[in-house]
């Protein structure tokens, strides 16, 4: 299929409320935002790259390093109480508009500042075989026996949250933001990646988060993926 188009979506609104402006602030020389732009362009699987956002300011940086802003977010979907999928959905809506209708679309949101390239691709050609949705995961310590419901009679009865996933050899684990893609109006054939390594968990919502990826940056840690 070598006409395959793969669309990055990257998420990115202005008023985030855990680090205000975190999207813009700089990690390791260069704004959040800019480190998942950085890592599509590397990635070289995506025909386009685009920066979802609502704020102005963003929008500049985000196109400084190389990302597209065909239009700006509404502000009615930029709220801290609306989810990631109706941003999303309006901008396929939007794109559809202009006879742009990708074969799979992967959602990077700018807070997972540590991913590898590499792994960006393989999943991207997950898609690209026919699998949908494809996202990675990471191992929880919780069980089955962790999460209860009670009945009429005060009983309580184990249940499964529905986003963790039970492996034959009965480990588990949960969804993680670090990738999800999908190939519209697909849902049948998931494939979802293990996250191994504890800096690909990182995930910047707070101060404190922004100054462990800053001593990770510091320190060479980031590169664990070239040296493995």
């Amino acid at each position: 299929m070598d006409n395959f188009k793969a669309l990055a979506i990257i998420p990115a609104r202005g008023n985030s409320k855990g680090l205000p402006r975190k999207n813009i602030r700089l990690l390791g020389g260069i704004p959040l935002v800019a480190h998942a732009i950085l890592t599509a362009q590397e990635a070289g699987c995506f025909d386009r790259i685009i920066v979802s956002t609502e704020d102005p300011e963003i929008a500049e940086v985000a196109v400084a390093y190389g990302a597209e802003i065909p239009f700006l977010r509404p502000q009615e979907l930029a709220g801290d109480k609306e989810s990631t999928t109706s941003a999303v959905n309006h901008l396929l809506l939007k794109l559809g508009e202009d006879n742009y209708y990708p074969d799979f679309y992967a959602t990077l949101y700018p807070t997972h500042p540590f991913r590898n390239p590499r792994l960006v691709a393989e999943l991207v050609s997950k898609g690209k075989e026919g699998m949908s949705p494809v996202f990675t995961a990471r191992e929880t310590v919780a069980g089955y026996s962790d999460y209860v419901s009670r009945d009429f009679n005060g009983q309580l009865t184990p249940i499964v949250p529905q986003n963790q996933i039970k492996t034959p050899s009965g480990r588990w684990y949960r969804s993680y933001g670090y990738f999800f893609g999908q190939k519209p109006k697909v849902h049948n054939s998931p494939y979802f990646h293990i996250l191994q390594h504890p800096i690909e968990w990182v995930d910047i919502d707070t101060q404190h988060d922004m100054e462990l990826a800053e001593r990770i940056i510091c320190r060479g840690l980031n590169n664990f993926e070239k040296a493995a």
